[in-house]
């Protein structure tokens, strides 16, 4: 009778977890939809500031970049550091990173950068990813995190695109279930009703 108790609370948990809305949603930002010509500072974009970084345009003649994903990609500002973080503030997981050497305006490609990830300003992870002349993704998969810098220590630069994230809703989530799940809960009700029941 205890293991049919216990096997019940169980399924109710289970149940009330599965019933409870996703607080997060994955995401690839690409940067494509950008209308863009040449290069242009980025802002605020799909969720994130983007302090330092800018949108280019890979292949125009300016400074030529192949893209992970065509047509654009981001590169920090004057080789300095650079970052994102939730525009609504909140934390976010930072799932990969795809990076690649890149040298413009006469300057020289990054050998590396190291890429931190920091809640209220304190560092949770930290990494240096060595950049190559093609493209290759970095996972990190860091989760509770409010902000990342990119830092190449002032030595070149590099292009990256295709940041994978799942940004953490920090306001209320409203979702209605679905049918079965009201009958599953109301199964699980039952369930514990009748244990009580022939307990007494």
């Amino acid at each position: 009778m205890l293991a049919v108790a216990r096997t019940s609370r169980r399924l109710l948990t289970l149940v009330a977890a599965a019933a409870l809305p996703a607080a997060a949603h994955a995401q690839v930002i690409d940067f494509d939809d950008i209308p863009t010509q040449g290069y242009q500072q980025l802002d605020m974009y799909n969720g994130f500031t983007w302090a330092n970084m800018f949108v280019l345009r890979a292949g125009t003649s300016f400074a030529p970049v192949a893209a992970a994903s065509s047509p654009n990609v981001i590169f920090p500002g004057f080789g300095a550091l650079s970052g994102f973080s939730p525009t609504a503030g909140g934390t976010f997981t930072l799932g990969s990173i795809d990076f690649t050497q890149w040298a413009p305006f006469g300057g020289s490609p990054a050998p590396s950068t190291t890429v931190t990830g920091l809640l209220a300003g304190v560092q949770l992870f930290q990494t240096t990813v060595a950049l190559g002349p093609s493209y290759a993704t970095t996972v990190f998969n860091w989760t509770g995190i409010d902000q990342v810098t990119l830092d190449q220590g002032g030595a070149g630069w590099f292009a990256a695109d295709n940041v994978v994230t799942n940004i953490v809703s920090s306001g209320p989530v409203t979702s209605t279930p679905e049918p079965a799940t009201y009958a599953l809960v109301a199964g699980g009700l039952v369930a514990l009703g009748i244990v009580r029941r022939r307990r007494v």
